[in-house]
């Protein structure tokens, strides 16, 4: 019933990691349902017995082991985007219901490290930093973002969040998501071009920032590859606020 109150087991980081995300946690839950925080030192059983609710940070935490304890668990939360981490098939195995958060848990913080990527690299940030400790003036020159097209992989929580910061900017935009992009984004952040993967390759060349907004799959592992590397016009930059492994490490150094 709606209002109940809920045994919730916590599976928190190791404890330099924990706040703010576990004081955020205790704000919402506290007082509104009983709140336990998992020990590795304790028995699983015991820890698990009569637990409604699973709140795993990250999604880094979770074993078989747990699962195979998690008998009475209605829901398994994880505080994080992706499940690359994560034996989503065990778990569905176990008819155990996952749940994640992407977008509102993350998606500003990304999209304002991806957008100052962006500013580093137009005002050739290292660069300028040698010259301003060597009392060099007028070098080196960047450039603004006006007028640069960024092309967005992936047009979810961040992607849409970086979009509206970049519209700010009056850069063009960009995007392919696997979903069809409804008209009313397309409006929102004026929108130059949208596609689905397929179209990855015809969209690159024409971008001067290419940002990964997405998932770590099977099907999204090394997506930007060597191949694509070279479709990229000089000069323009590569942003990964995402997973590393989109990108093939190794075509990109070389």
């Amino acid at each position: 019933p709606i209002g109940r109150r809920l045994k919730v087991l916590y599976l928190p980081h190791p404890p330099q990691l924990r706040d703010p995300w576990l004081r955020d946690v205790r704000g919402f839950l506290d007082g509104r349902h009983e709140l336990r925080m998992y020990d590795e030192r304790l028995p699983l059983n015991t820890q698990l017995q009569g637990v409604e609710i699973v709140v795993d940070q990250g999604g880094v935490h979770s074993t078989r082991e747990i699962a195979d304890q998690a008998l009475s668990v209605e829901l398994w939360q994880i505080l994080g985007s992706g499940f690359d981490q994560f034996d989503l098939e065990y778990w569905r195995q176990k008819k155990i219901p996952v749940a994640n958060t992407p977008g509102q848990f993350s998606a500003p913080s990304l999209a304002e490290c991806a957008l100052m990527f962006m500013l580093m690299l137009a005002r050739r940030w290292h660069e300028a930093q040698v010259s301003l400790r060597q009392r060099r003036f007028h070098s080196p020159l960047g450039y603004e973002l006006e007028g640069r097209r960024l092309l967005l992989i992936g047009f979810g929580g961040s992607a849409r969040a970086l979009a509206a910061r970049a519209l700010a900017f009056e850069m063009r935009i960009s995007a392919v998501d696997i979903r069809e992009i409804p008209e009313t984004e397309k409006r929102e952040f004026r929108l130059e071009a949208v596609g689905k993967p397929e179209d990855i390759d015809d969209l690159i060349p024409e971008c001067d920032y290419l940002s990964l907004h997405l998932h770590l799959s099977e099907n999204t592992r090394h997506i930007i590859d060597a191949r694509r590397l070279r479709l990229m016009k000089p000069g323009a930059c590569l942003v990964n606020v995402a997973r590393g492994a989109l990108v093939d490490e190794q075509a990109l150094y070389t």
